[in-house]
């Protein structure tokens, strides 16, 4: 039975600590003109165009000509998971 306790108690601890210092990501889009649109791509149409919504939930509309690159990366600011930085 202690044995038992034992295995039970090491694995709730590994998983609380994997769940503790798991990153969450947040897709970022990186446009031509040099914006930064950090969010959820909540539509995609290959080849054509992309809906983000930010964390104020703003959808913001992106022809696929616009875009550099789309990545995903770690939150930066725990406080706004998913923000827009939007220069010009």
């Amino acid at each position: 039975m202690k044995a038992i306790r034992k295995i039970l108690l090491t694995t709730i601890l590994l998983l609380a600590s994997t769940l503790v210092y798991a990153q969450v990501l947040q897709e970022v889009v990186y446009l031509k003109n040099g914006s930064v649109i950090r969010g959820t791509i909540i539509e995609q149409i290959p080849n054509t165009s992309l809906k983000i919504q930010t964390s104020d939930n703003s959808v913001i509309y992106c022809q696929m000509t616009e875009v550099l690159k789309i990545t995903k990366e770690p939150i930066t600011n725990p406080k706004h998971k998913l923000s827009q930085n939007k220069n010009g």
